[in-house]
């Protein structure tokens, strides 16, 4: 049976749409790059915040409308697992439902070889006391090999989350914390390495707890030096979302320690103002977060440091407005990213009283970004005339590049230094025509406050 995944969301929805992808190949069946051409057309959704939520649903509606007679159209993922009623119910367009384990029980629908007889099947509730139906699930993972698409590449280290932030659903779609097996990381590894990959991306909703379910001594930074010792072709190993209660000095000097560490660190506070981050039931103390992250700043000089915040949560006033933007002047983060407070159904902060208007939100978040604007263009106008490595990802032909550079030169190549994370940062532009998976070494000649100009050394 041919099938087209169709992917929502963040980066680990995309490595979960790699494993259903291997799955269903392992099955017999076939993928195919259009959904007009595919049997069974499956759209790995995004359940986290409304927009994520409204993208997905607009993709099923529209996939849906250009069904062909027999072509079956499954909502897998996320949104399936937090609204299996509504799915089913509300959207007639889609026929199958199933969660966010569907690398495990796509294939075996799909075994009848005939579209059209597979059942509309919803999954069952994802609420905590239900969820997952069989604790054997939390066990499971899928297996290698990964399909390699670049020289950069995701691999999800753990499921789940054990806090209970008042804002967040996570834990209501994926269920508690839990790692996968290291050796099963390792070998992820090994193989995306095999075939060219030069930047392992680790994400999870939670980083800095890996291992600490397993009870056996593994921890993150254990991942990290097992990866430097066995699969020694990483150029980079970048660590996304660490949270930072469970950072201590002992564990960021091992990390620090590791040859391979991408000089990244990402650390996403949601908010600094004590009172704010009580309401959102995050319990780390503002003042061990910057000792954290000068002592970060100390081990490796280079270092990138990135955070997020939620403006508007409700209750936020004035004053714990203006206290998150005179602390992020203090601390001169490299990267930002800033988001609304939105309702998430089934979580504390969704029935606070005090919520922030939508136009006073906008306005604080404009404000914050604006902020970080100015402070990131200060951090790069320093770096012009240095040199920074550079990971090439592809060719790009664009006239703002060639008028910004003032040069006649209409081709440039595409880049990241170990500041930028892929989709979420920004980007290198080199002038001329360098191969994907280059590692070069590039003179910073212009700037702007997201990306940097260059020219090979």
């Amino acid at each position: 049976m041919r099938f087209f995944i169709d992917t929502r969301g963040c980066p680990k929805n995309t490595v979960d749409s790699e494993a259903l992808e291997q799955a269903l190949r392992s099955a017999g069946h076939t993928a195919v790059s259009h959904p007009h051409s595919a049997d069974v057309v499956i759209v790995n959704t995004c359940g986290f915040i409304d927009v994520a939520k409204q993208e997905s649903i607009d993709r099923l509606i529209e996939l849906g409308r250009d069904k062909r007679p027999g072509q079956r159209l499954v909502a897998a993922g996320c949104l399936s697992q937090r609204y299996p009623e509504e799915v089913s119910a509300d959207l007639p367009e889609v026929d199958v439902a199933v969660g966010v384990d569907a690398w495990r029980t796509l294939p075996e629908l799909l075994d009848t070889g005939n579209p059209a007889a597979i059942p509309v099947e919803p999954v069952p509730s994802g609420s905590l006391l239900r969820f997952p139906a069989s604790l054997s699930v939390l066990n499971q993972w899928p297996a290698s090999p990964r399909k390699v698409r670049g020289p950069s590449a995701y691999i999800k280290i753990s499921e789940g989350c054990n806090y209970g932030c008042t804002f967040c659903a996570i834990p209501i779609m994926k269920g508690l914390y839990r790692s996968k097996p290291l050796l099963q990381i390792i070998a992820e590894a090994k193989q995306l390495a095999h075939f060219g990959v030069r930047e392992l991306i680790l994400v999870s909703q939670d980083s800095t707890a890996y291992g600490l379910d397993r009870k056996d001594g593994t921890s993150l930074a254990t991942l990290l030096e097992e990866l430097a010792g066995n699969v020694p072709d990483l150029k980079w190993v970048r660590v996304m979302y660490l949270h930072p209660d469970r950072l201590t000095p002992r564990l960021i000097e091992r990390i620090a320690a590791v040859p391979s560490f991408c000089q990244y660190v990402d650390i996403p506070l949601q908010h600094a103002h004590p009172d704010v981050l009580k309401r959102m039931r995050r319990g780390h103390l503002i003042e061990r977060t910057e000792e954290h992250i000068a002592l970060f700043r100390q081990l490796i000089p280079h270092v990138a440091v990135r955070t997020a915040f939620i403006v508007g949560f409700p209750g936020e006033t004035r004053a714990e407005f203006d206290f998150l933007v005179e602390w992020t002047e203090k601390m001169r983060f490299d990267r930002m990213g800033v988001f609304t407070y939105s309702k998430e159904e089934g979580t504390p902060g969704a029935v606070m009283s005090d919520q922030v208007p939508e136009i006073t939100k906008e306005r604080r978040r404009k404000r914050l970004m604006e902020t970080q604007a100015h402070i990131s263009l200060e951090i790069h106008t320093r770096l012009i005339g240095q040199t920074l490595t550079v990971l090439v990802e592809g060719v790009e032909e664009d006239s703002r590049y060639r008028h910004r550079q003032g040069t006649s030169v209409d081709l440039w190549s595409v880049g990241r230094s170990h500041r930028d994370a892929p989709e979420v940062d920004g980007t290198v532009f080199l002038r001329g025509r360098h191969s994907v998976g280059d590692v070069l070494t590039v003179r910073i000649t212009d700037v702007t406050a997201h990306d940097l100009f260059g020219e090979v050394v």
